[in-house]
């Protein structure tokens, strides 16, 4: 990452037909479940104030029999607490989308393939104000229960078994608001569509999902739209069919990913399709009105995906692009082989363009055990964001963008302004909290993305160029399509430069005050006799 309201409409009905594109095998399955009948609701989750467009009644139904335990209902990440859920881990989701624009009714359809890790009388998945109508396992038809943000499948599963359960949702497009982020989630609105905000907390808006980054899988994402929509997502554009004034997208994804990670993003768009090293698929989507300086921005992106290859290992998926978003939305989102720009963050031009493509390694590839862990996706591409303008405008940008986050994040900056020197360090502990202990309710704070950067650029410094970008390579393919915590790193990075490194990064990850950066001649304001 870098840093609506919906228009009614009546009601309309769309059958699909019998060649749906994503297969027989889901048509069948929700032919065979379709005639359960249930209505449930997910109210304000426990990390998530939901803004509600509907009001239903959860319905609750018991199995006759059970021979394990419930699954847990969280993992227990302080940062998302009611987010993921226990007993199994999902291998591959197959979703199917109808969404009208207009009104933002949308009606789904979920195949999740997963292991049961337990024996298990049931098992949560996140999903919020959506309406289930029907679930199935293995083919057969439970019960199940919602409300607080979870849907509870009510199904008997030995440890170590490998099912698939078929949910059949609906509802209208929403939002959420994370405690520990500063923007909406969920639906977003833009000048001619919608499109998906997911980080941290946004997947459930749209579809039942273990929602945290532990638990990566593969995706199929099939959406249908009215034309001349166009549906982007991520991964390989398999097949688009049209036909009755729909068009349907299949979209593939056969590495694993994070759910923060998927997107959905629905408008008017043009495609410009390119390649990048080795023949990689780049396509792009924009608005019909971007600007030839807009586009301009974007030109880079295989120069990009070659330079962050030479330093950080191979491009880990098998195609990239991105897409702009209409819309007056002033981040950048990491979603996996297809960043999300919304128009408004473009001021920060080409920079933003190659933070989201460092991303690709870190943060996609390889994703955070837990969020906390956020330093090492926004730190590493910061700091990889600064070695493409570096590598672009010459060592002395590069050194000029290290030295001004250090006058920033240390508090030397303030002293300018006629602060003291002991306020300064104080006011920038309280800006710039150490990047290894996020604030519960600020985790994408501006440190974990400069001091994180300044972080590796001590371990740099004290390793040297040749090391540091050995164990960066080392840490990538070790991590690759997995989740890698802070420790991880720290072992990665001890074993290759044959140092301890406890003390580097307890100061620069975890210590109040910025440490110190001598070989550059960096030191924080200096605190008063009495301070």
């Amino acid at each position: 990452m870098c840093d609506g309201g919906h228009s009614s409409g009546g009601e309309r009905t769309r059958v699909r037909s019998s060649d749906n594109p994503a297969g027989p095998t889901a048509a069948l399955l929700l032919g065979a479940i379709i005639a359960l009948a249930a209505c449930t609701s997910s109210s304000e989750a426990a990390s998530t104030t939901v803004v509600s467009p509907t009001a239903t009644v959860p319905t609750t139904r018991t199995p006759e029999f059970s021979r394990g335990e419930p699954g847990e209902t969280s993992l227990g990440d302080p940062y998302s607490p009611s987010a993921g859920n226990g007993g199994y881990n999902v291998i591959n989701y197959n979703l199917e989308l109808d969404l009208d624009v207009a009104t933002g009714e949308l009606a789904g359809l979920a195949t999740i393939e997963a292991v049961a890790l337990d024996s298990l009388s049931s098992f949560n998945l996140d999903l919020y104000e959506l309406t289930v109508s029907a679930v199935a396992v293995d083919g057969a038809e439970v019960g199940f229960e919602s409300g607080d943000g979870e849907l509870t499948v009510l199904a008997d599963l030995e440890r170590g078994t490998t099912f698939t359960a078929v949910i059949s949702y609906s509802g209208v497009a929403g939002q959420v608001t994370p405690n520990s982020v500063g923007i909406a989630n969920g639906w977003i609105r833009s000048n001619d569509g919608l499109f998906t905000v997911n980080e941290p907390d946004g997947a459930p808006t749209w579809y039942p999902v273990n929602n945290h980054p532990s638990d990566k899988a593969t995706y199929s994402i099939n959406v249908t739209v009215d034309e001349p929509y166009v549906a982007v997502s991520n991964g390989l554009l398999e097949e688009k069919r049209a036909g009755d004034g729909l068009a349907t997208y299949l979209y593939t994804s056969d590495d694993p990913m994070a759910s923060y990670l998927t997107v959905v993003a629905v408008g008017l768009f043009e495609e410009e399709a390119g390649a990048g090293p080795q023949g990689l698929p780049i396509r792009n989507y924009f608005p019909a009105d971007i600007t030839d300086l807009e586009r301009s921005y974007f030109a880079r992106q295989a120069d990009m995906i070659g330079f962050f290859a030479d330093l950080f290992g191979p491009y880990p998926f098998d195609s990239y692009g991105s897409v702009v978003v209409d819309a007056d939305f002033s981040a950048a989102l990491e979603t996996q082989t297809m960043s999300t720009f919304g128009r408004g963050v473009l001021v920060l031009e080409e920079a933003v363009v190659a933070h989201e493509v460092a991303h690709q390694w870190f943060g996609d590839s390889v994703t955070p055990a837990s969020w906390q862990d956020i330093w090492l996706n926004e730190g590493f591409s910061t700091y990889a964001q600064w070695l493409w303008e570096g590598h672009v405008n010459g060592p002395e940008a590069f050194d000029a963008l290290v030295v001004n986050a250090y006058r920033t994040v240390s508090g030397l900056s303030l002293l300018t302004e006629g602060i003291s020197p002991d306020l300064a360090v104080t006011l920038a502990a309280e800006q710039f909290p150490p990047p290894g202990t996020p604030p519960l309710r600020n985790l994408f704070n501006a440190s974990v993305y400069q001091r994180g950067a300044l972080t590796l650029h001590a371990l740099r410094l004290q390793v040297g160029d040749d090391t540091f970008f050995e164990l960066m390579r080392s840490y990538t393919a070790a991590f690759r399509h997995r989740n890698a915590s802070t420790e991880d790193f720290i072992e990665i990075a001890e074993e290759v430069s044959g140092q301890d490194l406890e003390a580097l990064f307890g100061s620069w990850l975890l210590a109040e005050v910025v440490p110190t950066m001598p070989e550059l001649g960096l030191a924080p304001p200096e605190e008063s006799p009495g301070g």
